[in-house]
C-alpha cells in the first residue's frame, strides 16, 4: 500500500508579480490625477458583443517594417508582451522580397487579432505589405480603441498628411506604376486615420525600453479585461427567482452613488460566486464599470495570492517583496483609476481592506469604484461596512426541479412513476445548486431501478460527521458513489488534500496519483492521458470546477472538498486520509501513518522536523527547520521561488537529462537551512538563480558548498560584481562548472574583481552573457586567464558592452582562449573592437565559426595580425553592422601583404551598407580596382546581400568563385551550441525569444 505524504505545497498564484515600476506613493489626503489611456475600452461597452464576443486567436497584431524595428525595438517589444507577460502576440518573422504577396496567413492573423499595434517607423511606408497589413486593420479593427498607434521616431502630423519620408515613399510608389491609385488612395487613407487615433510617441520618451514599458502596461490592462469578460461571461450561470431577486437588488447598488460596499450572504454552494460573476460581466455590459476584479479570501486569507490574483485582473503586476509593500503598491495602481469594481468572495471574517492593498471606502467612493463582497454570514457584511447586506437564499421547489431536470439530460412526464421517484431525488437536495447539479448529472441517464435505489440511499444512509447538512451529504455521496472507474474516484479524493477553492495543477495531481499508486501499469504519457480524461469527467459529474488561472488548474467547491473528506472517513482502511492542510501546527501528529491511512496532508504549517518515513515533498518553498535523517536524495529538481509563473515554466521545460540535481532559487543560500545545504545545495549540479537580490556569487558557493555544480545560470539579479575576490579563501572555485549563463542583469558591471585562484574556472566550456547593459569590458585579463577551457562564447543585446576582450597590460601569456570554437556577438550596439589592448595574443586562433549581429558601431573585425592567424575559421556571417567598412583593417605598411583564409567554407554578409572593402587600410585612400591581396581556398558557400558599396575586387573574387566552383547554396549557418533566438528552455537551457 503506497502512502503519500504532502508537506509544505505552496499556492502558486501567489507567485504570479512579475516586475513593473514603482509608482510614486500618493497620500490619502491628495488624489492622483487619472492619466488619459490612449488605449481605453470605455467607449466599446455598448458593443461589447460585436467587439469581443468573437474568440480569437491572438491578443495582439504586431505590424511593423523590419528593416527597421526588427531585431531591435520590436523584439523587445515581443519579448515583453509574449515571454514575459504571456499575451498572444502575432509577429510576422518573414522577409518579403519585392513583388510577393502578402498572404492570406498574414491577413487571417489580422482578422484573429483583439489588438493591433502598428509601429510607425521612418520607412514604414516603403513597404507596400505593411500598408496593406495597416489597410486591413483599419477595415477588421473599426473601433479605433483596438489599434494603438506607436509613433517611432516620426511625427504623427507627417504620418497623417505623407509629409517627410512618408511622402517620399507615395512618390516612389507612384512612379513605380505597380499600384493603382485607387490603392494608393486606400494606404493614404489607412494612415491618416491610425494618425487620429491617441497612441504612444517614441519621441516623448528617454529610451526604447519607457516606450516598451508603456505600451505593455496598456495593452496587458486591456487584454486581461478582454480575458476576465471571455472568462466569466462564458459561465453556465441561470437566473431563479431566488436568484433573480439577489441579482436586481445588487444591480440597483452599484448603480446607487451613495453606495460604496455591498455584502452578498447565502449558505455555502448556494451560487454566491457564480452570481457575483455574473453580476461583474452584467455591470461591465452597461458601462457601470471600467474594470473589475475578483479574489478568493476564504477561511484562511492568504495576503500574497489575493494581491496577486487582484492585480493580476487588473493588468497590474506587483515587484515589490513583502505583501505590506506589494499592498502599497497595488493601493497606488487602484487610485489611479477610475470604476474598478473590486469582489472579494467568501469573506469568512474581518479582514482590513488595506493589508490587501484596497484603499479606503472614502477613496473608493471618490474614483467611482466599489467593494462587493460575499460571505456565508451576514454579520460579516455588517462587520465589513457593507452600505447594504442583500441574501441570497436556497431555490424553492419548482427552481429546484427545472434546475435539476436540466441537468439529468432527461424528461420526465409528471404522471409517471419515473416523476415521482426524480421529484423525491431532488427535494433531498435541499434547493442548494451545487448538490442538485451533482446529483442530476450522476444520475442522467440512468435507468429506474437505479433511482429508486438513489432514493432509498439518500432516505437511509446517515452522515459519519454530524455537523454537516445530512440531505447535502447524502446527495454528493450519491454523486461519488456513481463515478464510473475507480481511478476517478481516487483522483476526487486526492484533490480533497487541497484547500477548498485551491488552484491545483494537474501535473501535481499527476504526481500525487503516482505516489498513491494509480497509473502503475502506464507509461508517462499514458498516465498523462489518463489523468486529463479523469479530471474531465470529474468537471462533467460537477465535482470539480474549472481553475481560474488557466486550463492546466482545476478547483473543487468547499462544501464538495467538506463532503469528500466526509468520505475518505467512512470508506474502509484503503481509503482514509488524514487531513490538516493549514492548521499552523509545529510539530509532526501523532498518528500511525502506515496503519491507519493511505494519506496524509500537512500543507502550509509550520513543522521544524519530518518524520523518518518521509518519501517525498512537493515544494521547498516552506522546508521545515531541521529534518532529523538524511533524506537520501540522489535525484531532485527543486525549485524555490516566489512567483508561480517561475515553477511552471520549469515544470513545462522538463530540465535536461544531462542534470539529475537540479536547484532553482530566488533566494542566497544564506537562507536555507543547514539541512537542506547539506542534503541538496552540495550535491547540486545544475543551479539557477532567477531574480534573487543581494547576490554575491563567490560566497554563494562557499555557503552552498557547490563543489558539484556543472551548470549556473543567473537571471535578473542586481548584482555589481560577478565574482569579488575580496575576502575570499585562496582556494580554486567553481572547479567543475561547465556551463555559465547570466541575463538580464541590469547592474553588472565587472564580470570578476581581482585574480581568481589558480584552477578556479578550469573546466568552464560555454558562457553566455545577455542583457547586462552596464558592461562595458566583459572579459579583461584576469578572467581570460582562467578560461583555458572555453568553447563557446555568446554576448547578446549589452548597450554598454564596448569592447568584448581587454587587457591593460601585457600579463596574458600567448595562447589565450586556446579552445575558444565557437563566438556569437548579437545586438551590441556599442561595441567598438572585439578585442582592446596592446596585441591580440591570437584569441582567433582555433575560431571556428563567428557570427555578428547588430554591431552597430563596429568599423571592422579583424586587424591584419589577427586574420594573419586566422588558421581555423571555417563560419563568417555579419549582418546589420551599419558602420562596417571592411572585414579585415591592416596598416599602410601591410595591407599589400596576402592574407589567407585556409579554412574559410561558408561567408555571409548582409546589410552591410557602408561596407566597401573585404580587406584594406583605414589610412589608404584605395580605390574600388585596386587589388585585394586575400584568398579562401576551401570556399563553397557565399551569401552577400543589400551591401551597396561593397564592389571591390574582393566582391567581385567571391562571386567569380562561387559561380564557377560551385552550386549556390542558401542554408543557414548551423551553429551546434551557442542557442539562436527562440530555444527559451530547450534541454533545460535558458535563452531568448
Amino acid at each position: 500500500m503506497a502512502l503519500l505524504i504532502v508537506v509544505g505545497f505552496a499556492a502558486l498564484s501567489s507567485w504570479f508579480a512579475p516586475i513593473v515600476e514603482k509608482p510614486e506613493p500618493i497620500s490619502e489626503d491628495n488624489q492622483p490625477s487619472v492619466r488619459p489611456d490612449p488605449f481605453t475600452l470605455a467607449p466599446m461597452i455598448e458593443n461589447h458583443e460585436r467587439s469581443l464576443s468573437p474568440w480569437k486567436k491572438y491578443d495582439v497584431f504586431l505590424s511593423f517594417r523590419g528593416a527597421d524595428t526588427r531585431r531591435g525595438f520590436v523584439s523587445h517589444l515581443y519579448h515583453e508582451l509574449k515571454i514575459v507577460r504571456r499575451i498572444e502576440t502575432f509577429k510576422d518573422d518573414r522577409e518579403l522580397e519585392i513583388g510577393d504577396p502578402i498572404g492570406e496567413t498574414l491577413l487571417k492573423a489580422i482578422e484573429d487579432s483583439h489588438f493591433a499595434i502598428v509601429v510607425l517607423s521612418e520607412n514604414y511606408a516603403q513597404s507596400p505589405w505593411c500598408l496593406e497589413e495597416l489597410t486591413k486593420i483599419c477595415e477588421c479593427m473599426e473601433d479605433k480603441h483596438r489599434i494603438l498607434p506607436l509613433f517611432y521616431h516620426v511625427k504623427p502630423t507627417d504620418v497623417r498628411h505623407q509629409n517627410g519620408s512618408f511622402k517620399d515613399a507615395f512618390r516612389d510608389h507612384e512612379s513605380s506604376r505597380r499600384y493603382s491609385l485607387e490603392k494608393i488612395q486606400q494606404w493614404k487613407k489607412a494612415l491618416h486615420k491610425v494618425a487620429d487615433f491617441s497612441g504612444c510617441n517614441a519621441d516623448e520618451h528617454n529610451t526604447d525600453r519607457e516606450v516598451v514599458a508603456d505600451i505593455v502596461e496598456n495593452v496587458c490592462r486591456r487584454v486581461r479585461t478582454i480575458e476576465n469578460y471571455r472568462t466569466f461571461s462564458s459561465r453556465d450561470f441561470e437566473l431563479f427567482e431566488a436568484t433573480k431577486e439577489a441579482k436586481e437588488k445588487v444591480m440597483e447598488a452599484l448603480k446607487n452613488d451613495k453606495i460604496t460596499a455591498v455584502g452578498l450572504y447565502g449558505m455555502g454552494g448556494i451560487g454566491k460566486t457564480s452570481m457575483v460573476e455574473y453580476v461583474a460581466v452584467e455591470a461591465y455590459r452597461q458601462g457601470l464599470f471600467h474594470q473589475w476584479t475578483m479574489a478568493l479570501i476564504s477561511q484562511k486569507p492568504n495576503l500574497w495570492e489575493i494581491q496577486a490574483r487582484l492585480a493580476s485582473m487588473l493588468g497590474v503586476t506587483l515587484k515589490d517583496n513583502t505583501k505590506y509593500e506589494r499592498a502599497g503598491e497595488l493601493k497606488s495602481k487602484i487610485r489611479e483609476r477610475e470604476k474598478i469594481l473590486i469582489i472579494l468572495d467568501d469573506v469568512w471574517a474581518d479582514i482590513d481592506l488595506s493589508d490587501i492593498g484596497i484603499p479606503s471606502l472614502r477613496e473608493l467612493k471618490s474614483r467611482n469604484s466599489k467593494v462587493f463582497l460575499t460571505s456565508r454570514n451576514s454579520d460579516v457584511c455588517s462587520r465589513m461596512q457593507c452600505n447594504i447586506q442583500i441574501p441570497l437564499r436556497i431555490l424553492d421547489d419548482q427552481d429546484s426541479w427545472r434546475l435539476f431536470e436540466k441537468n439529468t439530460g432527461m424528461s420526465f412526464e409528471s404522471t409517471t412513476v419515473f416523476y415521482s421517484v426524480a421529484m423525491e431525488v431532488a427535494k433531498k437536495c435541499s434547493g442548494l445548486p451545487v448538490a442538485l447539479t451533482a446529483v442530476a448529472k450522476a444520475l442522467g441517464g440512468k435507468s429506474l431501478g437505479h433511482w429508486k435505489g438513489a432514493a432509498m440511499g439518500l432516505k437511509g444512509s446517515k452522515t459519519c460527521q454530524p455537523e454537516h447538512n445530512t440531505a447535502v451529504f447524502k446527495s454528493l455521496k450519491l454523486s461519488y458513489d456513481y463515478l464510473e472507474s475507480n481511478d476517478s474516484k481516487s483522483c476526487f479524493l486526492l484533490c480533497c488534500l487541497f484547500p477548498a477553492n485551491y488552484e491545483i495543477q494537474i501535473d501535481d495531481l499527476l504526481k500525487y496519483g503516482i505516489g498513491k499508486g494509480l497509473f502503475l501499469q502506464s507509461n508517462m504519457q499514458e498516465a498523462r492521458a489518463t489523468i486529463c480524461s479523469v479530471v474531465q469527467s470529474l468537471k462533467d459529474s460537477n465535482l470539480l470546477l474549472d481553475g481560474k488561472m488557466d486550463r492546466r488548474h482545476i478547483r473543487m467547491h468547499d462544501v464538495i472538498r467538506d463532503i469528500g473528506l466526509s468520505i475518505s472517513l467512512t470508506e474502509d482502511g484503503h481509503r482514509q486520509f488524514f487531513v490538516q492542510a493549514g492548521w499552523k501546527i509545529e510539530k509532526w501528529p501523532t498518528i500511525d501513518a502506515h496503519k491507519y491511512c493511505t494519506a496524509i496532508s500537512l500543507m502550509m504549517n509550520k513543522m521544524t522536523k519530518l518524520p523518518h518515513d518521509l518519501v517525498f515533498i512537493s515544494d521547498a518553498n516552506f522546508m521545515p527547520s531541521s529534518v532529523s535523517c538524511d533524506p537520501g536524495w540522489e535525484k531532485f529538481d527543486i525549485c524555490i521561488h516566489r512567483y508561480w509563473h517561475i515553477r511552471r515554466r520549469l515544470l513545462d521545460s522538463s530540465s535536461s537529462p544531462v542534470y539529475s540535481r537540479v536547484l532553482t532559487l530566488d533566494v542566497r543560500m544564506e537562507t536555507l537551512k543547514e539541512w537542506f545545504v547539506r542534503f541538496v545545495a552540495k550535491k547540486t549540479e545544475k543551479l539557477q538563480y532567477i531574480q534573487c537580490p543581494d547576490l554575491c556569487i563567490l560566497e554563494e558557493y562557499d555557503e552552498g558548498r557547490l563543489h558539484e555544480l556543472k551548470y549556473l545560470s543567473v537571471i535578473g539579479s542586481d548584482l555589481k560584481e560577478l565574482m569579488s575576490v575580496k575576502g575570499i579563501r585562496n582556494e580554486p572555485v567553481f572547479q567543475n562548472l561547465e556551463e555559465l549563463h547570466l541575463d538580464q542583469l541590469d547592474r553588472l558591471e565587472k564580470l570578476c574583481v581581482g585574480e581568481l585562484p589558480t584552477g578556479s574556472l578550469i573546466n568552464l566550456r560555454l558562457l553566455n552573457v545577455r542583457r547586462c547593459h552596464k558592461l562595458m569590458n566583459a572579459f579583461e585579463s584576469n578572467l581570460l586567464q582562467r578560461l583555458q577551457k572555453l568553447e563557446n562564447l555568446s554576448c547578446e543585446v549589452m548597450d554598454g558592452l564596448k569592447y568584448v576582450f581587454s587587457s591593460e597590460g601585457s600579463g596574458l601569456e600567448e595562447g589565450t582562449l586556446p579552445k575558444l570554437k565557437e563566438m556569437r556577438l548579437d545586438n551590441l550596439v556599442n561595441l567598438i573592437k572585439i578585442w582592446n589592448g596592446p596585441a591580440s595574443f591570437r584569441i582567433f586562433d582555433h575560431v571556428k565559426v563567428l557570427v555578428l549581429l547588430q554591431c552597430s558601431k563596429l568599423k571592422n573585425i579583424f586587424t591584419y595580425d589577427e586574420a594573419d592567424n586566422l588558421l581555423n575559421l571555417e563560419d563568417l556571417s555579419v549582418d546589420t553592422c551599419k558602420d562596417l567598412e571592411r572585414v579585415i583593417d591592416a596598416s599602410e605598411e601591410k595591407v599589400r601583404s596576402k592574407i589567407v583564409l585556409p579554412k574559410l567554407k561558408k561567408l555571409s554578409l548582409k546589410n552591410l551598407s557602408k561596407l566597401t572593402r573585404f580587406y584594406g587600410s583605414t589610412g589608404n585612400a584605395t580605390r574600388d580596382e585596386d587589388e585585394e591581396n586575400i584568398e579562401f581556398p576551401l570556399l563553397k558557400y557565399s551569401d552577400v546581400q543589400r551591401c551597396h558599396s561593397f564592389n571591390s575586387p574582393a566582391k567581385k573574387k567571391l562571386d567569380s568563385m562561387i559561380s564557377n566552383s560551385f552550386i549556390r547554396n542558401t542554408c543557414q549557418t548551423k551553429i551546434s551550441t551557442i542557442r539562436r533566438r527562440g530555444e527559451v528552455w530547450k534541454d533545460g537551457r535558458y535563452g531568448h525569444q
